[in-house]
């Protein structure tokens, strides 16, 4: 009898074990590299919305029900009118890019997403190292709809000149100018960026999450 309680017990404390360790896994493997991206917070924290106002463009947002609406935006260019963060990847890896996204009913056009380098290190017109994950064009519905992508890292993050309280875009342009004059630079900074401008009326997201998947 005593034998079979000490198994119990034994089995027991190795299920708790084994359940303990596939929760840490699985936990580990979903982690969001994307700060604030259920917009829980009312600010908007570690977000930053681009607007231009020499192209037209006043946007008008609010926080609430852990998602960010734009209202009325007017189809200014898309390059102008941006939400953003900047986020670590690494080169090599896999990782999975999804959010909600709904428009309002009048609103039409369509709008993109995309993770690679900000506009200042961008210095060439095009370059295969300058992206993770392209833009990609999608369209949202009148009702929340899910988007999905997987891409692979091309390049280490380094965000530390972006985030300095100094930084400049103009300055660091200039410099990544110099930079990409001889070989390919594999280490720059990375944020994900959505353009809004192609949209005319009110946009709606939520649920912005990048993992890593095996």
């Amino acid at each position: 009898m005593k034998f079979k309680n000490n198994l119990s017990a034994w089995t027991a404390r190795l299920s708790v074990a084994l359940f303990s360790s596939l929760t840490v896994v699985s936990l580990a493997a979903e982690k969001n590299l994307v700060e604030n991206g259920d917009f829980g917070s009312k600010k908007l924290k570690s977000w930053e919305v681009g607007v231009t106002k020499k192209y037209g463009q006043d946007l008008d947002y609010d926080i609430k029900n852990k998602g960010i609406h734009f209202k009325a935006i007017n189809g200014a260019s898309p390059k102008y009118v941006t939400l953003s963060q900047y986020i670590e990847i690494k080169k090599g890896k896999k990782y999975r890019v999804s959010f909600e996204a709904m428009m309002g009913k009048e609103a039409k056009g369509k709008t993109t997403m995309s993770i690679g380098r900000p506009g200042f290190a961008r210095p060439l017109k095009t370059a295969d190292h300058y992206d993770h994950l392209s833009s990609e064009k999608f369209e949202a519905k009148t009702e929340w709809t899910k988007f999905s992508y997987e891409f692979t890292g091309t390049y280490d993050s380094d965000n530390k000149e972006a985030m300095q309280k100094d930084f400049k875009a103009s300055k660091a342009k200039a410099v990544w100018k110099e930079k990409e004059q001889g070989s390919p630079v594999l280490v720059a900074p990375t944020w994900i960026v959505f353009n809004l401008g192609g949209i005319d009326g009110d946009f709606s997201l939520r649920n912005v999450m990048v993992v890593e998947v095996e």
